[in-house]
């Protein structure tokens, strides 16, 4: 899995924003439940009254790019030899 500053950093170098609710899909399925039951008239207002604001951004570090493309180029050439290893490695679970 690739961390935010790893996306940010090499993939899109662009800010990323995401929210600090923990359960998030909870969240989701409480939102339709009260447009279900006719507390909201949408969904844009059911979220403007049930979320918390809070974001929690990672700014890109221009400096990194370079570092983590090479890192993806490795990767890349590195992850078709292993994907069968891994299969034969999985096969080996207790």
């Amino acid at each position: 899995m690739v961390s935010d500053h790893g996306r940010c950093d090499g993939q899109t170098g662009r800010l990323i924003r995401r929210s600090t609710t923990v359960e998030a899909s909870s969240l989701g399925a409480a939102i339709c439940a009260a447009i279900g039951a006719g507390l909201h008239g949408s969904a844009a207002d059911a979220a403007e009254r049930m979320c918390d604001p809070a974001l929690r951004d990672t700014h890109p570090h221009p400096e990194n790019r370079e570092r983590y493309s090479q890192l993806l180029d490795v990767y890349r050439d590195l992850y078709p030899s292993l994907r069968n290893i891994f299969s034969r490695l999985a096969g080996h679970r207790r």
